[in-house]
């Protein structure tokens, strides 16, 4: 009998444990089913919104709503879409009825508020994370147009200004430079400039600073810095590495014309002609390169050198005859400049002489 009983009693606990197994799968297995569903979700309305297909965004939104609250990217997305239809209450709250709030989240929040007139909100919560070191970069950008607009410029540039400690941030100095312009501290105002600049030589992410120098009144000539040493050699030994890739590069540039990319590749195909295979297709990248430069002396240089390589070239041929004529005295100065270039530094006497 008690056997008979051990046994009836271990078939119940095995069903129960089979069944909690099974729920526990079924469980998982939807939450997996609502994770790809939202992420899809979130995919196909931020679609529709960068191809202003507005109706078809809402439709998405409407299918979404009930997977919002479990899933932040979906509801960044849905956040977004409200704002941008003016609806900034109804963004707000799909935000603070979000189980999690990352960062994204959290500013997208601190936007929704401005728009609808809490600033003082807004700001004390910018005010609070922005102490923070993990704080993003973006909570002190917004803090400090919060503390301009109020008339603190002051806590303004204390804002920005700690972005820096972390790291050369374009846009932090970028908005440096603006409040110097505004409070008429032209001294300020150029070592920001320069300090723009350098930065922008090192980062392929910075806008157009010439456009925004002459919207500014400034000279983009007096910003013109060259690109370190240790950028040339990097870009020069990638380039090495990935030949075919050069003409790309510089098709590129010509596409979208960045003087501070354009002249780093002509810098690193210069250190790297020597290690290059194809050194026809090196000058022509060079001389489109130089004329994007505006330097149309070394345009020449670079096109006789393709040219002697390949003196059936008719595109080198056709460039060199739309070129403008150089100044007869630049010629000489030219050629000798040109000549030394990927030639190995000659050894000073003294060293020749302990050699010897």
């Amino acid at each position: 009998m008690k056997r008979v009983f051990s046994t009836l009693l271990g078939t119940i606990r095995g069903g129960l444990t089979t069944d909690k197994s099974r729920l526990a799968f079924s469980s998982n297995d939807r939450a997996a089913k609502d994770r790809t569903a939202a992420r899809s979700m979130a995919d196909a309305i931020d679609r529709a919104m960068e191809l202003g297909l507005w109706e078809h965004a809402d439709r998405l939104a409407s299918c979404a709503a009930r997977l919002a609250a479990d899933h932040p990217r979906l509801t960044d997305r849905l956040a977004r879409l409200r704002l941008a239809q003016g609806n900034a209450e109804l963004a707000l709250s799909l935000i603070e009825g979000c189980r999690q709030q990352p960062a994204a989240m959290r500013l997208l929040k601190a936007a929704c508020l401005i728009m609808l007139g809490r600033k003082e909100e807004a700001h004390a919560d910018l005010h609070r994370w922005s102490r923070r070191a993990t704080a993003p970069l973006d909570a002190r950008l917004m803090l400090a147009l919060l503390e301009w607009e109020a008339g603190d410029h002051h806590a303004a540039i204390r804002a920005v200004a700690r972005n820096l400690k972390h790291l050369e941030d374009p846009r932090s100095l970028q908005l440096l430079l603006l409040l110097a312009l505004h409070d008429s501290r032209a001294e300020q105002a150029e070592k920001w400039a320069q300090r723009l600049r350098t930065c922008a030589a090192a980062s392929p992410d910075v806008p157009n600073l010439d456009l925004l120098y002459r919207s500014l009144d400034l000279s983009p000539a007096c910003h013109e810095v060259g690109p370190t040493d240790e950028q040339v050699n990097t870009l020069a030994m990638e380039l090495v590495m990935a030949e075919p890739v050069i003409p790309a590069l510089v098709e590129a540039q010509r596409r979208q014309p960045r003087r501070s990319s354009a002249r780093l590749l002509c810098r690193a195909l210069e250190a790297a002609l020597p290690e290059l295979t194809d050194q026809g297709a090196a000058f022509e990248a060079l001389m489109s390169l130089a004329v994007l430069l505006d330097n149309h002396e070394a345009a020449r240089g670079w096109a006789e050198m393709a040219l002697e390589l390949s003196p059936m070239s008719a595109s080198v041929a056709r460039f060199l005859q739309e070129l403008p004529s150089p100044p007869p005295q630049a010629e000489a100065g030219r050629r000798q400049v040109l000549a030394t270039i990927g030639r190995a530094p000659a050894e000073p006497p003294e060293i020749r002489e302990k050699a010897a």
